[in-house]
Parts: C-alpha cells; sequence; structure tokens
C-alpha cells in the first residue's frame, strides 16, 4: 500500500529510550533491567534465525568499570548452564571507543583498498558505511581476506586497553573459558569497548546463542546523559533449539 513500515529489530535502544523517559538515571547506580519481547529482521535467514523471533535481554546502566562487564557475562554464561548447557564457549574482543576506533578504521581501510577487487559487493558498501563489518562478512572469499586484516586490540588507546586487560582479568579469576576473537565485532552499531558472544558447537555455522556488549554513547546519542552501559541479548528459538537436542524426549 506504499506505507514504510517498521518493525523492532532489537531491545538494546527501547529500552536505552525507556530509561531516558522514565529518569532511571536519577536511581542509585548501577541500574540493572531485563526484557523478554518479540522481534522482527529482514534477512535471510538460517538455523535458528527467523524473520519473526524472540529475546531474553539484560542490561546495566551507570557504571563504565569491567567489573560490570564480567559480572553480565558471567551471569549469562550461568544462566546456559543451569538450564543444562555444558559445551559453552565465550569469544570476546575489544572494538575501542570514539578516540583509538577513527585510526584503527583508516589502517583497516587502507588494507581492504588494496584488496577491494576481491571483495563482496556488501563488503564495498560497508568499506565507506561500516567498514567494521567486513571482519564479519560470511563470504568465503572476504573471510580469506579478513584474516590479514591490522588487529584492532593492537591500535586501542590506553583506556580501552586498560579496560580489556582488566574484563580479561576477571574473567581468568572467575574461571570463565574464553577465545579472544579478533573479528568479533557484533552487528550494531551502538558497541564499543568489550563485545562478546556465549558459543555452542551444536548450532553450525550460527553458533552464537547470545551476545552482547558495551554501549558508552547511546544514551546520550538518543537525547539523554552520558550514561555507560552494557548488556546482552539471547534468543529464545535457539535456546530451545538446543534443548531439544540435549533432551530429544
Amino acid at each position: 500500500g506504499g506505507r514504510l513500515l517498521t518493525l523492532k529489530p532489537e531491545g538494546t535502544a527501547s529500552i536505552a529510550r525507556a530509561y531516558i523517559e522514565n529518569n532511571l538515571n536519577l536511581r542509585p547506580k548501577p541500574v540493572k533491567l531485563f526484557y523478554f519481547d518479540r522481534f522482527y529482521r529482514y534477512e535471510r535467514p538460517q538455523k535458528g534465525r527467523f524473520r519473526e523471533f524472540h529475546q531474553f535481554g539484560a542490561e546495566v546502566f551507570g557504571l563504565n568499570n569491567a567489573s560490570i562487564d564480567a559480572d553480565l557475562i558471567m551471569f549469562s554464561y550461568e544462566l546456559l548452564n543451569k538450564l543444562g548447557f555444558t559445551d559453552l564457549s565465550v569469544s570476546i574482543n575489544s572494538i575501542g571507543c570514539r578516540n583509538c576506533r577513527p585510526s584503527y578504521n583508516e589502517s583497516l581501510r587502507n588494507y581492504l583498498l588494496s584488496r577491494r577487487d576481491d571483495l563482496c559487493n556488501d563488503c564495498l558498501i560497508r568499506i565507506d558505511k561500516n567498514i567494521l563489518r567486513i571482519l564479519d562478512c560470511k563470504n568465503e572469499k572476504c573471510k580469506e581476506i579478513s584474516n590479514n586484516t591490522p588487529k584492532i586490540i593492537d591500535h586501542l588507546c590506553i583506556d580501552c586497553r586498560a579496560h580489556f586487560d582488566a574484563l580479561l582479568g576477571i574473567l581468568n579469576d572467575l574461571k570463565i573459558p574464553y577465545k579472544i576473537d579478533n573479528h568479533l565485532v557484533r552487528g550494531l552499531d551502538y558497541y564499543n569497548k568489550t563485545v562478546f558472544e556465549v558459543l555452542s558447537p551444536n548450532l553450525g555455522s550460527q553458533s552464537a546463542i547470545l551476545g552482547g556488549g558495551r554501549y558508552d554513547y547511546l544514551v546520550e546519542d538518543i537525547g539523554g546523559p552520558h550514561t555507560p552501559a552494557v548488556g546482552f541479548a539471547m534468543g529464545i528459538e535457539r535456546v530451545i533449539m538446543l534443548l531439544k537436542n540435549i533432551h530429544p524426549e
């Protein structure tokens, strides 16, 4: 009918708006919130991914220290453990901040332009629109190219490096198994510093059950006060699929 229709694709932006509209910034920090809702995506369906889907999410507002990131990662990992998943792993990376990411983007752009003729059409657009997403491209040729790109953790500023090192130290103390994934950037533009996923080998190539990261600019960017924050979202359909593998009866 010629209408423009937008369907909600994720929950974090909505929670950030609720944080602002309800003056939750006046509460003692941290402010911890959770949600369960229905969302929509317009992309090719894959195993465990549907155009209409449900997510559980948790968000923490108000603190920027690495212990909050670790607390949320531990919570998500233990939540899945309590559901009976024993073969989990955590992939983690830091994608820097607005101070250090521009210099990395320039280094990455210079490398990718030297391989421009080998990139897929989507990645040719991403060079100017969202260059970090090239590191997450599923095209085999692009994946091969990204294996030799500069690593973002080698370009972190002092603050981002200290935050990431502190987070890894806490995860080591908590004995949470993790692997640094230099290609992990997550799909949402508002992330900075920490990004992570909890993975299961039983989901094939799309192995992430949940994912999240830090978004210290989002609340301010949509009109609220400066508010560091971190959160994650878990796909309910994926959890159900895995539970059926664990308990086929």
